[in-house]
């Protein structure tokens, strides 16, 4: 993947929870939404593994200007500029 022309190595959940963001760009995802995306319908929703993941996802886009907002107990969204606090 890249991103303004530079790489970004993310592991296929990381990528898949990327993409999953960016469709629904400053727009809310519910945590559920973006466990079925990255893993199987059947896989109960595990809130610890998913923010561990879009821990590390953070880490990764930081250097994009783009950032990951939580809005706790409802989900994640990807916000475009890095302006607001995590």
């Amino acid at each position: 993947m890249s991103c303004a022309g530079q790489s970004i190595k993310l592991p296929r959940i990381e990528f898949l929870l990327f993409s999953r963001l960016v469709r629904s760009a400053e727009r809310i995802v519910t945590a559920e939404e973006l466990w079925s995306s990255a893993w199987s319908a059947d896989k109960p929703l595990n809130t610890e593994s998913l923010h561990v993941h879009i821990y590390r996802l953070r880490n990764k886009i930081a250097a994009h200007h783009l950032s990951i907002d939580t809005m706790i107990n409802v989900g994640y969204r990807l916000l475009l500029s890095d302006t607001n606090p995590r």
